[in-house]
C-alpha cells in the first residue's frame, strides 16, 4: 500500500518541469507520453529538464499443453529525463519476479539497464517521426 503511494504521488511530482522558469507562464508541458516500460517505445522524448516516472504491474502465463507457468513483476519501473530537445537519460528497473508454476517457482531481482533515447527525424510525408533508443543492462 505505501508503494503504490509513493508511486502515484512520485509521479504527480515528477511529470512536471523541473525548471519553471522555462516554460513561458501560459505554456503547459503537454500530454505524458508513456513508453510503457518494456512493452513499447514511442519516438516522443520527455520535455528538456523535465523527469518522468512510469511504473506497472506484469503477469504472464505461459501454457504448456496440461502445465501452467506465471511471471509476475512488481514494480515495472522507468525512469525518463530530458537532457536537451534531440536526448533523454533512461534508466528500467524491472523490480521483483517471481516465478511459479506447478509447484516450483523461483523469485528475485530482475536486470535493470540505463540507456537514451536519441530523436533522428521528426514526421514528414511519407517518413514516420523516429529515435533511437539504446540500453545497457
Amino acid at each position: 500500500m505505501l508503494v503504490a503511494l509513493w508511486l502515484t504521488v512520485g509521479l504527480w511530482i515528477f511529470a512536471i518541469p523541473t525548471h519553471a522558469q522555462d516554460l513561458d507562464k501560459t505554456e503547459s508541458p503537454g500530454p505524458i507520453v508513456t513508453d510503457r516500460p518494456t512493452d513499447s517505445a514511442s519516438p516522443i522524448l520527455v520535455p528538456r529538464h523535465t523527469f518522468q516516472l512510469e511504473a506497472g504491474y506484469k503477469l504472464s502465463r505461459l501454457d504448456k499443453g496440461d502445465t501452467h507457468s506465471y511471471t509476475r513483476v512488481f514494480p515495472d519501473l522507468l525512469a525518463r529525463y530530458g537532457i536537451n530537445r534531440k536526448v533523454e537519460a533512461r534508466l528500467v528497473a524491472a523490480g521483483w519476479s517471481i516465478e511459479s508454476g506447478d509447484g516450483e517457482g523461483s523469485d528475485g531481482f530482475s536486470d535493470m539497464s540505463l540507456g537514451t533515447k536519441v530523436h533522428l527525424a521528426e514526421e514528414r510525408g511519407r517518413r514516420p517521426q523516429m529515435a533511437l533508443l539504446v540500453d545497457l543492462s
